[in-house]
């Protein structure tokens, strides 16, 4: 018994095959691409956590004397505010021109940060920071960090005013530069 394929069949057979292989590498080139955009989503996702929460402390640290950052309103008598109704005053105006002061006066966004290891925490974090685990491996050195020594520069026009406030504590928002000596007598 003979068989004979046609020169039709072949050609046809290796036109569906290479459709085939070319169908493929467009499916595996996609999924590359979109696992490549989720990668940096999440990296975006890491980074922006970071930041958040070394600018908190960063904020928490320079109003350690100052203020409590996320600090309750509260009534007149003292009480927590219990209602969303806001209370109008010289509490939540000091209150909103110190949010607004902090933003405004660093920049924030171009902050820069070092991780230190878990060794210098408390020894008591040692095993918790040591085993903290991620796929990213900045995230994982952010969570496993003892320390980090950040750099946060005071925008072009806030240099007086950061000043004033680190040296007084209080906001200076233009106008003439009070002496700090009046202060510092105080």
């Amino acid at each position: 018994m003979r068989f004979f394929i046609s020169k039709t069949y072949i050609s046809t057979y290796e036109t569906s095959y290479q459709t085939f292989l070319n169908d493929q590498k467009k499916l595996d080139d996609e999924q590359k691409a979109k696992e490549a955009e989720a990668k940096e989503k999440m990296g975006n996702f890491y980074r922006d956590t970071e930041a958040n929460i070394l600018k908190h402390n960063c904020i928490a640290y320079l109003l350690q004397s100052y203020a409590t950052l996320g600090q309750e309103m509260s009534i007149d008598d003292g009480q927590r505010m219990q209602s969303f109704k806001m209370l109008f005053g010289d509490n939540l105006d000091n209150y909103t021109a110190l949010a607004k002061f902090m933003e405004q006066a660093f920049e924030w966004q171009i902050m820069d940060y070092t991780f230190y290891p878990y060794y210098w925490a408390s020894k008591a974090h040692w095993q918790n920071l040591y085993l903290a685990e991620d796929m990213d491996p900045l995230f994982r050195s952010f969570l496993q960090a003892g320390m980090a020594r950040i750099i946060v520069t005071v925008k072009p026009g806030f240099e007086n005013a950061v000043q004033f406030f680190m040296t007084i504590g209080k906001i200076w928002n233009g106008g003439e530069m009070r002496s700090i000596r009046k202060y510092l007598r105080k």
